[in-house]
Formats: structure tokens, sequence, C-alpha cells
């Protein structure tokens, strides 16, 4: 105590309360990261365990199908694919969906794939619970003159947002595949490896 009270000590003082603030300062900094990493690592815990939890199961059921002409004021021609599709909530979880798409595939380069989005976000389905969508997609004139494959895709997601769900089923079919994350249907490249694949598996 004698030595603290020496006029000519302050500046060690000063030293040693410097040294101890730092100190201080870097347990408080290490302490903040350690209690901001077991707080990461618990709502990553917590958000998979919700997506595991989370195991939603879709119908799609293609009620009607139809191809359309026209000729428009100015002369041009036109052509669409008409789509009337149920889609039904079974499991027994609520469901939030986000997006319904339709994609056309020619799997004939002289055509463009064409897509039709309808957004949704908001639309909750209880279990049990389903809904009716028409699409009309405007396609390149003489698609529907091709074998046009018709892709119909659900996004969805429990109602925390949390755990993102795919569910897609080809036209004329029943076989619906799920996938985890708002993911796409087969790309043009792909859809025509599948279908050189099935014409030299039918030969």
């Amino acid at each position: 105590m004698w030595w603290l009270g020496q006029g000519q000590n302050a500046s060690a003082i000063q030293a040693v309360s410097a040294a101890v603030v730092a100190l201080f300062t870097l347990i408080l900094i290490f302490l903040t990261g350690w209690y901001a990493r077991i707080t990461s690592f618990m709502s990553r815990t917590m958000e998979m365990q919700l997506k595991a939890a989370f195991q939603p199961n879709v119908g799609i059921k293609y009620i009607n199908h139809f191809q359309g002409k026209g000729i428009g004021q100015d002369g041009a021609r036109s052509e669409s694919v008409f789509n009337y599709v149920h889609l039904n909530n079974e499991c027994d979880s609520p469901i939030k969906i986000h997006a319904v798409k339709m994609f056309i595939f020619t799997g004939d380069p002289r055509f463009y794939d064409k897509a039709k989005t309808i957004d949704q976000s908001g639309l909750i389905l209880a279990p049990g619970k389903g809904k009716d969508f028409s699409i009309s997609i405007d396609v390149d004139q003489g698609t529907t003159r091709t074998n046009y494959k018709r892709v119909f895709v659900v996004h969805c997601t429990d109602l925390a947002g949390v755990s993102e769900h795919s569910f897609q089923c080809e036209g004329g079919t029943a076989d619906i595949k799920h996938t985890f994350g708002f993911g796409r249907p087969p790309s043009r490249i792909k859809f025509y490896l599948l279908r050189l694949l099935g014409r030299r598996a039918r030969t």
C-alpha cells in the first residue's frame, strides 16, 4: 500500500490498470464469441430438427389438359397448352404453398422450353385439404404437334418456412418426385438424354 501511495509510482499504477483493463476486455471478447458460437450451434440444431420433423406429402393429379390454336387481330398464329391440376395436402401437418409452376419441354431444338409460375405465397393447406389450379402457357407455333412433356412443380414449406420441399409430376403419369429445397425439373439437355435412352431401350 505504501508503494501505491507514492507519487513517483503513478505511471506504474496506470500501466498495471491498463493491463488489467486489457485483460478483462480480452476475456469479455472471448466469452462473447463463445456465446455467439453456442447460440449459432443451437439455432442450427433446432433448424435441422425442424427440417427432419417436417415430412410433407403432396398429391398431384392432372384433371384436364387440352391444346388451343388461334389467330390474333394482326394475323399472327398462336398456340397454347392448358392444364387443370388438383393439389392435395396428404400429410398430418398444414403446409404453406410458395409457388406452383408448369414447364413445357418439347425435346425438339426448334422450339423453346416454356414455363409459367403462379405465386402462392401465404396459401396454407390444412391436412386433407386441396386446391385446383388452371395454368395456360403460350407456346411456339408447332409445339403442339411435338411429343412435348408437361411437368407440374409445387414449392412448399412448413408454416415457419424453415423446411423447403419440392414436388413434381409429369403429365400423364402418377409418379410424384419429392426433393428437398426448391429444385427444378430436368433441364432440356437431360430431357433429350432421357428420351434418347428410352428410344434405344425400346429398340
